[in-house]
């Protein structure tokens, strides 16, 4: 009985010695390393080789989002008067034509009024001039009577052109004025669709021509405008890429392209500004003077490459691990120098590696090589 008992806690101990042993990963047989396939394929390794990729060398520039050429506008009077009212709210998002305010005043009613004697005025001097410039063709008037004619009438049109034109630019029916109805306002509108990011205007508050009273922006038509420093000027180019991503979104990439670079250094900063059109989505929005960090490619260049975990260390020596054969059971690897150049994303340029080589390229992360 205790040797059966014996017998029973020897094959115990046995099996609980082989229960804790941890598996070998690597076993070397001469200059080789041996991976059986079990092994392999419960360390999720892989193979693969070189690839190629697309190498950048970027450089990191900090700046903002701004309007675009047309993505801003700034309103004020055609003609001076006096706010009627008022239609529209600082931040309120506004459409292309929609009214924003309302104009009146004297100087209104006084320039109608002017057009309407400059009309009647008109008429009659152009009559007076056909009138004279046939009496000189049949030599009854002189030349000095036909030409003061035609100098009362051309005079007289200019006038009443230029009346026409400023009363037409802000809306009013010539037809309607000349007859002797006179319009008591007229109306301001908007330029471009966006947003109202500034308005000082109050009814009955005077304005001039001179005053901005309103700002509209259009986040959907913006521009980057990014600051380059003196010894990285001669680098940047139109056409340039410029990967970026704004201080309220740090996960995300746009894109954009160098579209304009500054000749002149802006004093307070000491640098260059540099404009870039943005390429992204039409959906993406932006904030006005959002601040943003970007990367301009100033270089690019397709390499060979593999990713940076099937690279291993020893050193300053860096190997990969090439398949040389293969059994049944198991994968025999040789451990081969390699010379790498930079880095990008998560990938390594290889400089001298043979590209038709089998390369360990996933698992090698508890391998040792020492």
């Amino acid at each position: 009985m205790n040797k059966i008992i014996i017998y029973i806690t020897l094959v115990f101990l046995s099996i609980t010695a082989c229960k804790n042993q941890q598996p070998e990963v690597l076993e070397v047989e001469s200059d080789l390393i041996k991976i059986t396939k079990e092994q392999f394929q419960t360390e999720n390794m892989e193979f693969g080789h070189p690839e190629q990729v697309v190498f950048e060398n970027r450089l990191h520039f900090t700046g903002k989002i701004i309007p675009s050429m047309n993505g801003m506008a700034k309103i004020s009077v055609p003609i001076e008067g006096l706010i009627k009212k008022t239609y529209v709210q600082k931040g309120q998002k506004v459409k292309a034509g929609q009214l924003i305010l309302e104009i009146g005043g004297n100087t209104l009613i006084d320039l109608q009024q002017s057009l309407s004697i400059s009309a009647a005025k008109m008429h009659q001097l152009k009559s007076d001039f056909e009138r004279t410039h046939t009496l000189y063709k049949d030599h009854i008037k002189t030349e000095n009577e036909f030409m003061l004619a035609e100098s009362a009438f051309k005079s007289e049109l200019a006038h009443y052109n230029a009346l026409k034109i400023k009363l037409q630019n802000i809306g009013l029916n010539i037809t309607a004025i000349e007859n002797g109805s006179y319009a008591s306002s007229y109306k301001i509108t908007s330029p471009i669709d966006g947003h109202i990011t500034d308005i000082n205007a109050i009814m009955g508050q005077f304005v001039s021509p001179q005053q901005d009273i309103a700002e509209i922006v259009n986040p959907d038509k913006s521009q980057l405008q990014i600051a380059v420093f003196e010894r990285d000027y001669m680098k940047i180019k139109i056409g340039q890429k410029v990967h970026f991503k704004t201080s309220g979104d740090q996960d995300h990439f746009s894109s954009a392209i160098i579209t304009r670079i500054s000749k002149m250094m802006n004093t307070e900063t000491k640098s260059f500004d540099c404009y870039a059109q943005i390429t992204s989505s039409s959906e993406e929005s932006y904030l006005i003077n959002q601040l943003l960090s970007a990367d301009v490619i100033i270089k690019s260049d397709t390499v060979y490459a593999l990713p940076q975990r099937a690279i291993l260390g020893s050193g300053n020596n860096h190997y990969i691990l090439v398949k040389e054969s293969e059994t049944p059971k198991a994968y025999l690897l040789k451990k081969t120098k390699t010379s790498i150049g930079r880095t990008h994303q998560d990938f390594i340029e290889l400089l001298n590696t043979p590209k038709d080589k089998m390369i360990l390229v996933s698992g090698t992360y508890n391998m040792s090589i020492e």
